[in-house]
């Protein structure tokens, strides 16, 4: 990770999960992240059946796509090559209760160079033990401030799993070991 938002972001994530495999939900606290919610999103899906949307998104995520968000299928950001594999990933996200960061492209309608964006997605627990919500943010390093145009679409460039090794015990330190596993996309 290499963006500041998607670190501060996953820290609070790791010390609010403590042993668990990710943290509940109804526990993500938004006074404590309120300096990075303009970046942050929330996704969910109601079964393994449908697609996962966005249920909350961040006023520079609005900016970024000039258009609201919420309630949109995740897919319909991604170009239509990378549109079935992110939502691939989310599920494996859900399923295995593992954080994934995607190195992406943001694309404009017209000739305009793309932008560098970072992405992660980060699985919350559901008090029924369910794992339907997925906590992200999208930010780039510096953080965009020009907002003429609107991004048309998303590009994967690469996506990497954080493997997470939970404590062993509810007192231990919250220092975790991560291995980073690549996969780019060409």
């Amino acid at each position: 990770m290499k963006n500041a938002t998607s670190l501060e972001l996953y820290h609070y994530w790791n010390n609010l999960r403590g042993s668990r495999t990710a943290p509940l939900r109804n526990h993500v606290d938004p006074m404590a992240i309120r300096s990075i919610l303009p970046d942050l999103f929330t996704l969910k899906n109601e079964s393994s059946d449908s697609d996962p949307i966005f249920s909350l998104t961040g006023t520079r995520l609005y900016n970024l796509f000039q258009r609201e968000l919420r309630g949109t299928a995740f897919a319909s950001l991604w170009e239509r090559d990378a549109a079935a594999f992110a939502t691939k990933i989310v599920f494996g996200v859900q399923e295995h209760g593992l954080p994934v960061v995607f190195d992406i492209a943001g694309g404009y309608a017209d000739d305009l160079p793309d932008i560098s964006l970072e992405m992660l997605l980060l699985p919350l627990d559901e008090d029924d033990g369910g794992r339907r919500r997925i906590l992200g943010c999208l930010g780039s390093e510096p953080a965009i401030s020009d907002f003429s145009r609107p991004l048309d679409h998303l590009k994967l460039l690469r996506s990497r799993l954080l493997e997470v090794t939970p404590q062993v015990c509810p007192g231990a330190s919250n220092d975790v070991s991560i291995d980073l596993f690549s996969r780019s996309r060409g």
